[in-house]
């Protein structure tokens, strides 16, 4: 639908201001024609520590601001396909966490 689309393409413009060589994709499960929950893979091979701290500080902000709070959201932000860090905006929550898994 055009305003999950909107949301989504605002966040990865958001992010991309501030962080270079991201490639961010998104997948998400309709459940009778709604949007019910939304999986982000970001993946980098250059990500440092800081670097992914502050990503992962930016998609937990970004991910409140641009979609409907009824979502299940997952941020998988992985450095060369192993996952280090997953940002988790649980349905109905106006806040999201962020887990380090260095």
């Amino acid at each position: 639908d055009l305003n999950n689309y909107t949301a989504f393409d605002t966040l990865v413009k958001n992010i991309e201001k501030d962080v270079e060589n991201l490639y961010i994709t998104a997948e998400g499960l309709y459940v009778n024609k709604m949007l019910n929950k939304v999986e982000i893979e970001v993946n980098s091979s250059l990500l440092t520590k800081d670097k992914l701290l502050m990503v992962s500080q930016l998609f937990s902000e970004e991910i409140v601001n641009q979609f409907n709070e009824n979502l299940l959201i997952k941020v998988y932000i992985k450095i060369n396909n192993e996952t280090k860090a997953l940002v988790v905006k649980k349905r109905n929550s106006i806040e999201s966490n962020v887990y380090l898994l260095t």
